[in-house]
C-alpha cells in the first residue's frame, strides 16, 4: 500500500467512526459521546499519524465531523423535456423514436420528491408522473417512474453539503412493440442502479432571501440499464420559521438511457428544463 494511501485510509477511518457514532450527539454531550474526543486520546499512536497527514482531523471540532442533526426537505417538480436522439434495435433491425416509432418529442413530467437526514445521512424517494405516454403507431416505452436512494455527505456545513449517494430504481423500464407479421414483444428492463454526487448550497438566512444552488450527477452502476443524468438548479431561498422555510428553483436536466435486454437494445437522450418548489424543515 503507498504512502498517499496509507494517509487516505487513516483520514477515511476518522471520519467513518465520527459519522457513525455521530446520531447520539444531538442529544448527548461531547465529552461523553463524541467519537474522536473519545477515542483519539486512548489510541495516541494512530491520533498522531492522522494529525501529521491531516493537522485537526483529531479534534472534536473539525469542521467535516458536525454535530448530528434531524432535517429533511419536501419537492414538487414540474419538468418539460425533450426527446433528443431516440433509437430501438433488435433481430429485425433499428428503429428512430420519432420518426419509425412515432413518439412524442416534447413530453411534460410532474415529480415529487422528499429527504429525511439524520447527521450526515439521507434517505430519498422520487415518484414521476408522466403526463403524456411514450407512445407510437406501433410501440409503447414506460420509463421507471419510481426510485429510493441514499445520500452520505462527506462535508456538511449549516449551509453546504457535499457529498456522493447511490439510487436504485424500483422496476425497470418496460417496452412493448409489434412489427407486422415479424415479432411481438413485451420487455421489462433491468432495474436502473446508479451511483453519484450532490453539491446544495441552501443558505439559512431568517431574515432576508438567499441564494440557493444545487448540482447532482448520477451514473451507471449496472452493465444491462445504463442511466446517466446531470441535474443544475439555482434559485432563491425566502426567510424561514421555527418549522422550516421554502426555496424556489429552475434548473436543467439531461438523462441518457442504455437499456439491453437479449437482442432489444434501446438508446434514449432526454433534455429539459424545470421549475420547483421546495420546502426544508
Amino acid at each position: 500500500m503507498t504512502a498517499n494511501a496509507i494517509r487516505l485510509f487513516r483520514l477515511l477511518i476518522c471520519l467513518i467512526v465520527s459519522a457513525l457514532c455521530g446520531v447520539a450527539n444531538a442529544q448527548t454531550s461531547v465529552s461523553l459521546w463524541d467519537p474522536v474526543a473519545y477515542w483519539m486520546p486512548r489510541l495516541p499512536c494512530f491520533a498522531q499519524a492522522c494529525e501529521q497527514d491531516t493537522p485537526g482531523v483529531t479534534q472534536a471540532s473539525y469542521g467535516h465531523t458536525p454535530r448530528s442533526r434531524f432535517r429533511g426537505e419536501g419537492r414538487l417538480m414540474g419538468v418539460y423535456s425533450r426527446l433528443c436522439p431516440g433509437t430501438l434495435t433488435d433481430s429485425t433491425g433499428t428503429y428512430d423514436f420519432k420518426k419509425d416509432l412515432g413518439f412524442p418529442e416534447k413530453m411534460g413530467q410532474i415529480e415529487t420528491s422528499a429527504r429525511t437526514q439524520l447527521g450526515r445521512y439521507s434517505l430519498r424517494y422520487i415518484y414521476t408522473y408522466y403526463l403524456r405516454a411514450y407512445q407510437g403507431s406501433w410501440a409503447t416505452f414506460q420509463p421507471s417512474d419510481f426510485r429510493v436512494g441514499a445520500d452520505m455527505d462527506l462535508i456538511q456545513t449549516n449551509s453546504l453539503r457535499l457529498g456522493v449517494n447511490a439510487d436504485i430504481n424500483w422496476k425497470g423500464s418496460r417496452l412493448t412493440y409489434t412489427i407486422a407479421n415479424v415479432k411481438s414483444a413485451d420487455i421489462r428492463f433491468q432495474r436502473p442502479t446508479t451511483y453519484g454526487f450532490h453539491f446544495v448550497y441552501n443558505p439559512i438566512a431568517p431574515t432576508s432571501v438567499s441564494l440557493s444552488l444545487e448540482l447532482r450527477a448520477r451514473f451507471p452502476w449496472n452493465d444491462k440499464a445504463l442511466v446517466t443524468e446531470y441535474e443544475a438548479a439555482g434559485g432563491l431561498r425566502f426567510p424561514g420559521a421555527m418549522m422550516g422555510g421554502a426555496t424556489v428553483r429552475g434548473g436543467y436536466r439531461y438523462t441518457r438511457m442504455d437499456l439491453r435486454s437479449g437482442d432489444t437494445h434501446v438508446e434514449a437522450d432526454l433534455s429539459g428544463i424545470f421549475g420547483e418548489l421546495v420546502y426544508y424543515y
